[in-house]
């Protein structure tokens, strides 16, 4: 029973601070797109954006349906929906780092790092209570990041994406943190 309300207050706890993430992704997506307006093909550039409002509706739409009525499904199902939506989101922000990193321009480089990172850093925050949710979302991205950077020649970016990798690490130990504070929180608020 405890396990149940458990798994039902981490899922509620989910869906509460999701919604200003939506709100970001799209703001960052957008400021993205304008830095790299001038360099890469509107088409590519308006069918990875397109993609990623498409998807955030649908998770916005989601969000709203976990409100109306959170009883409808089990905790775990709604999770699992959740984490769909993250997995996909993550997918769609490995695109920049894959298709968008320029090599020609550091600037335009640490322009794409730098988003795809803030992303990664607010999933810290934003997916504390969901594994799944988090490990789904950062996974894609953040490799992409470390392989696009370890492909290019010369020491710094060897070396960059060495920082990289180090920060995800530190990353995912700051999430667990948080979750596993998350979890004693919830648990204590159940149990008394």
């Amino acid at each position: 029973m405890v396990e149940q309300r458990l798994a039902a207050a981490r899922v509620a706890a989910l869906f509460n601070v999701a919604r200003p993430a939506y709100y970001a992704t799209l703001a960052n997506a957008g400021l993205l797109l304008l830095v790299l307006w001038d360099v890469f093909p509107a088409a590519l550039l308006l069918a990875w954006f397109g993609a990623l409002v498409a998807l955030t509706l649908g998770r916005v739409g989601l969000h709203r349906a976990y409100l109306r009525d959170p009883q409808k499904q089990e905790p775990r199902r709604w999770e699992s929906q959740f984490m769909l939506g993250a997995i996909a989101a993550g997918a769609l922000w490995t695109y920049p780092s894959a298709v968008f990193l320029p090599v020609s321009d550091p600037l335009l480089q640490l322009a794409v790092i730098f988003v795809v990172g803030g992303t990664i850093i607010g999933a810290t925050g934003v997916y504390a209570p969901s594994p799944a949710a988090f490990y789904g979302f950062c996974a894609l991205p953040f490799l992409a990041v470390v392989l696009q950077l370890a492909v290019q020649s010369g020491r710094t970016y060897a070396l960059l994406a060495l920082i990289v990798a180090v920060f995800g690490a530190v990353m995912v130990r700051v999430y667990r943190d948080i979750h596993g504070s998350i979890l004693r929180t919830l648990r204590m608020k159940i149990e008394n």
